[in-house]
């Protein structure tokens, strides 16, 4: 909450007034319940005078106010993007970072120039986060490395509010690098996670100390999916607490996000407890998330919501065909088709400039069917819709089956053998299948 935000104010209050003093407001009370909202209506106004500053300071400044404006212009323009979802101006701050860069050294003033590294930092990652293939990739390392800089300025001993904010944004570099770098790069995310937490302590920080606990138990969640169990029952137990230290009277909105957080990973528990603790910490959420208070969280909320719903609702209109028109028999014929069917298809078929059997987030057959048929109506996400829903269709054939298996008329020892046997088949299959067609949620392949 103090990076990048206290470099919009420093030096930018007597130029700029009314507007910077009211941003001040909101950094001085941390997850103040209108922080986006206000910066999306004030900060892009004062951007083209600030980046005009910056790029072609007044002739009788001397270097060191230069890249104080330069580091406001920055910092401005991270927040900006943020508030606005505006990717371009992600990029314009790394660009103003990097030229700002280009008039300090770390001999000559370590503190700005640590501050710009973490800035350019920050920049980078948050491209990364909006990108895909290898322009993610590059973006996320060149992040990294730009955070490594910094804290060969941003020391421990020098600086260690600096530091440990530096390891966190480190942490959440790796975090990001996960497709790439695997369990490793999230083990090393985990480890500058607790690094910071020696400083960020519970008793001295409280507000940061609750964040990165939250942010470094979604990256244990994450590290679950690799196989660690180990991983996922701490973040668990992490989770479940985080919430109380942050008070919803004083921080409304960074209550709601750990909420939203705290979901997020309780719904990877799987067990009938965590996934209604999760609902309930979801719902808590979206009451601080709502429409006049953060608007586009709260778009991105429902979004989510509607992308699961719209799944759900392509399954259950085959399903229902099915058991309309077709006879017992034909419903297994049907799943099986769908599923193969649908590997076969993003197997066999070339992707337009990519060629056969490419999954990536950018470049898969299911993606390109809906660009090719929604356009300008997809929802600008990773999710696909057309080709997905037959294996959306299938995972819902696979429930009809239980729903069989429970109204047979067998013994209830039966019944749950007969399920336990089908549980354990699709798992072994699936795990077996997602060797060489992996799980992927986003299109939801035929191995989940």
């Amino acid at each position: 909450w103090r990076f990048p935000r206290e470099d919009i104010v420093a030096g930018g209050e007597a130029r700029f007034g009314v507007p910077i003093r009211a941003l001040a407001a909101t950094i001085a009370t941390p997850g103040l319940a209108r922080w986006n909202t206000l910066a999306a209506s004030l900060l892009p106004p004062l951007l083209p005078e600030l980046r005009a500053r910056a790029t072609a300071p007044f002739p009788d400044w001397d270097a060191s106010r230069v890249t104080a404006q330069r580091r406001i212009a920055v910092a401005a323009l991270i927040v900006a993007g943020d508030a606005t979802r505006d990717a371009s101006l992600h990029r314009a701050a790394a660009d103003m970072a990097r030229l700002a860069l280009g008039g300090v050294t770390a001999e000559e003033d370590p503190e700005a120039w640590g501050a710009l590294m973490n800035h350019l930092g920050n920049a980078l990652r948050r491209i990364a986060e909006g990108g895909h293939g290898d322009e993610a990739y590059d973006a996320i390392e060149a992040s990294i490395e730009a955070y490594r800089q910094a804290r060969t300025v941003r020391t421990r001993e020098a600086a260690p509010l600096a530091w440990a904010a530096t390891r966190t944004n480190i942490a959440r570099a790796l975090s990001t690098l996960a497709p790439w770098g695997g369990d490793e790069a999230l083990r090393e995310a985990v480890a500058a996670f607790d690094d910071a937490l020696t400083i960020r302590t519970r008793e001295r920080f409280p507000l940061d100390w609750a964040m990165t606990r939250a942010e470094r138990a979604r990256t244990l969640a994450i590290l679950s999916l690799f196989g660690d169990d180990a991983a996922l029952a701490e973040a668990l137990e992490t989770i479940r607490d985080v919430r109380d230290v942050v008070p919803r009277a004083r921080a409304p909105m960074a209550w709601a996000w750990l909420s939203s957080l705290q979901a997020s990973v309780l719904v990877l528990g799987r067990s009938e407890d965590s996934l209604r603790d999760a609902v309930v910490a979801r719902r808590d959420a979206l009451s601080e998330f709502t429409a006049e208070r953060d608007p586009l969280t709260w778009a991105d909320m429902l979004t989510a919501l509607a992308n699961t719903l719209q799944a759900i609702a392509s399954g259950y209109l085959v399903a229902a065909i099915c058991l309309l028109h077709l006879p017992k028999w034909a419903h297994g014929v049907v799943c099986a088709a769908l599923l193969l069917g649908y590997w076969a298809l993003l197997t066999f078929v070339p992707v337009p400039g990519h060629g056969a059997g490419v999954l990536q987030p950018d470049a898969n057959l299911a993606l390109y069917v809906d660009e090719m048929i929604l356009g300008r109506f997809r929802d600008g996400t990773s999710y696909t819709w057309i080709l997905s829903s037959m294996g959306c269709a299938g995972s819902v054939l696979l429930g009809v089956f239980a729903g069989e298996i429970l109204r047979a008329p067998w013994s209830n020892p039966k019944k749950l053998g007969g399920l336990i046997a089908a549980g354990l088949t699709c798992l072994l299959a699936g795990a077996a299948w997602g060797q060489f067609f992996p799980i992927i949620k986003h299109i939801w392949t035929s191995s989940m």
